[in-house]
């Protein structure tokens, strides 16, 4: 995965808290934790692909607001460029390095109840190599929110240029998850009206 421009990084960091596509995204992935937690208190969270950190905080102050998220929680971002420790340092994300492309994941000190991967699955060639790295990582229930880009055949320049490999339907991600033997418990798409 070559490294994102840094001002690409400084907009995506500017764009999570006033955005509509990625204020959307934050409260959608909040809301579908806040159903699907049934009102157990989680103490840890995992961001894959975590970039700058801000949308990694956003949730997990909503999350954090609504009282299904300990404070102080541990918030932890894995992603693969090391200049985004200011960043996720200055949003209380505590940020791992990993080669992400290569599917690795780093050494936590813990296992996690909660995780996100919000548009990340689709930069990688083997995604079903870091699903399955990051399966020991979790607690037995954990809960999880992917997100990824919608129907191949929308593919097109701006994909190439946000270095996607593929973009994905319900029947694709399903199998890439339950190959990595992950329950799949709600899906639907978003957006379709752009």
């Amino acid at each position: 995965m070559p490294l994102m421009p840094r001002e690409h990084l400084d907009e995506l960091d500017r764009l999570a808290s006033y955005y509509w596509w990625h204020v959307h995204r934050i409260e959608t992935t909040a809301n579908l934790i806040a159903h699907f937690a049934k009102g157990q208190r989680l103490s840890s969270y995992l961001d894959i692909g975590c970039g700058p950190g801000a949308t990694t905080r956003q949730i997990a102050n909503r999350l954090e607001n609504s009282g299904l998220l300990a404070r102080p929680a541990n918030v932890t971002g894995v992603d693969f460029d090391v200049s985004l420790l200011k960043n996720c340092h200055e949003h209380g994300v505590n940020l791992v390095v990993s080669n992400l492309a290569a599917g690795a994941m780093p050494a936590l000190e813990r296992r996690f109840e909660l995780f996100t991967a919000l548009d990340i699955l689709e930069h990688l060639e083997e995604p079903g190599r870091l699903l399955a790295a990051l399966k020991p990582h979790l607690t037995e229930n954990a809960l999880g929110v992917i997100s990824v880009p919608a129907y191949e055949w929308l593919f097109s320049d701006w994909d190439r240029a946000a270095g996607h490999r593929r973009r994905y339907n319900a029947a694709s991600l399903q199998a890439l998850l339950l190959g990595a033997h992950f329950n799949v418990v709600w899906q639907s798409y978003l957006y379709g009206f752009a």
